[in-house]
């Protein structure tokens, strides 16, 4: 029998990011309605392009850049989240540079592969990172084309395999990381996009933008959200250009072995309610198979 449609909310919350964010509101107002759309807005400052029309926008003051920051962002956000649950089925939260979509070859589309595992106090997408491959990409990236028609290879990074579709409450730790549910469901159908680094100059100009905001207080980065924050230009530019030291793996989207380590290395944090994966990041690069290339 068919599954039914689930409620589901999906929520990000952004600063000066309207690239990424009309990226997001397009991508699931394909699939439910725009008053399922959660858009918190860091700050009163900030006003709502038109592309937002029909979503639901909110406003939280901005706090002060300093000492727990993003710890303080994480916990509203995980509170904000878990009370939805009395209204919506299922909510599904990430940055809003993570899109979530389904493998055409799975038949499904992500509401009904949401729909499937929903039986689940939350659903792990395995996740994989948009890499800008600057020497068999040049051009830089249209945002008013799709992606995955101009940016064709990934990493694996489970960092990003979150627990981020919830039908239960939850804690989560700071970014979404981890959790405190003690079952791992990662599933076959769902990928998690990372596209913080879908184009060189973008990268380089959003960093430049996190450098002046960690550097200008008296916490260290690593007090406000982490080291990444004031890495420099040129680190983040090297890193990027490491890839190319690999030619990329042609295969399919089964990752199969790494789907295994995952759930092999699965495990509850020492002295923690959190629940960890197994680690994969490495400096391989794998072409998208053409099947997504038009997703988003």
């Amino acid at each position: 029998m068919p599954h039914q449609s689930p409620n589901i909310a999906f929520v990000t919350m952004v600063r000066d990011d309207d690239q990424f964010l009309k990226l997001w509101v397009n991508h699931y107002a394909a699939m439910v309605a725009r008053k399922n759309l959660f858009i918190l807005y860091d700050g009163f400052d900030q006003k709502p392009a038109p592309f937002t029309k029909g979503c639901q926008t909110i406003f939280a003051p901005q706090i002060p850049f300093g000492k727990g920051w993003d710890d303080k962002r994480w916990q509203m956000l995980t509170h904000f989240a878990n009370a939805l649950l009395a209204r919506f089925d299922v909510v599904v939260l990430n940055d809003v540079d993570e899109l979530l979509a389904t493998d055409p070859a799975s038949g499904m589309s992500l509401v009904e592969a949401i729909s499937a595992g929903r039986h689940h106090p939350s659903i792990t997408p395995f996740a994989v990172e948009i890499i800008h491959r600057t020497d068999l990409e040049p051009s830089a990236i249209d945002f008013k084309k799709p992606i995955l028609s101009q940016r064709k290879y990934v990493r694996v990074n489970s960092i990003y395999a979150k627990p981020c579709i919830i039908s239960q409450p939850v804690k989560w730790c700071t970014g979404g990381h981890f959790a405190d549910h003690p079952d791992l469901h990662l599933s076959e159908a769902i990928y998690l996009f990372h596209l913080k680094y879908v184009d060189h100059d973008l990268l380089i100009n959003r960093q430049s933008s996190r450098i002046s905001i960690v550097t200008n207080t008296e916490a260290s980065p690593r007090e406000i959200a982490g080291t990444i924050w004031s890495s420099s230009q040129e680190s983040m530019r090297a890193f990027l250009y490491k890839f190319q030291d690999l030619p990329p793996i042609q295969k399919d989207f089964d990752f199969a072995w790494q789907r295994e380590k995952i759930i092999r290395g699965w495990h509850q944090a020492e002295g923690s309610i959190l629940w960890k994966r197994g680690k994969i990041n490495a400096l391989k690069t794998y072409e998208i198979p053409e099947r997504f290339h038009r997703i988003f």
